[in-house]
């Protein structure tokens, strides 16, 4: 009976953290998605922006352009770094999870055949 309520208890958690887990892969996929298309996005209009600036002849738009070159080199590096670190916590996650899932069924392999 205890063994019975264990089982579908740890049974639960499992499903829970999968559901999570899914869920916020999802929720990663999409945002990198969306930063795929603004970077994508940025780097086609950035060129026509700086002709632009020059053409005018105004070196404040030329700062202006510049700038939003820098903060967006800047967002681009931060956001890959972020993906990174993302990626390596999600490896040792999934490492932790094969791990705990490999000593429950090293317990349960181990246990007197009266308790499963």
């Amino acid at each position: 009976m205890f063994l019975a309520k264990a089982r579908n208890l740890f049974s639960k958690a499992k499903a829970g953290i999968v559901t999570g887990y899914h869920n916020v892969s999802n929720l990663a996929n999409q945002i990198h998605r969306g930063f795929g298309v603004a970077k994508e996005t940025y780097k086609a209009i950035a060129p026509h922006a700086q002709a632009l600036a020059k053409m005018s002849g105004s070196e404040a738009a030329q700062k202006a352009v510049g700038a939003a070159d820098s903060l967006a080199d800047r967002a681009i590096d931060k956001y890959e770094d972020l993906r990174g670190k993302a990626m390596e916590a999600q490896q040792k996650g999934m490492g932790v999870l094969k791990d705990l899932s490999m000593r429950g069924a090293d317990i349960m392999s181990k246990m007197p055949a009266e308790l499963k």
